[in-house]
């Protein structure tokens, strides 16, 4: 079993509000803060794995590292 995340690119909120968890009203989601959170899991264990479906966000996350 591999864990995912799939996240709808402008489903019902725009993709930075998604990307950033803005909008809080219509519903609570970062994409930013999962992908942080695996990120560091990750790099913990190398043997663990993940799968991100949605690859604007994960192109998103990766131009704003350092």
């Amino acid at each position: 079993m591999v864990p995912h995340s799939h996240d709808d690119m402008g489903w019902d909120k725009t993709v930075d509000e998604y990307y950033t968890g803005g909008n809080k009203d219509d519903q609570v989601a970062s994409v930013q803060i999962i992908l942080d959170g695996v990120i560091r899991e990750l790099a913990k264990n190398p043997k663990r794995k993940f799968t991100q479906a949605t690859v604007g966000f994960l192109q998103m996350w990766w131009e704003r590292q350092d």
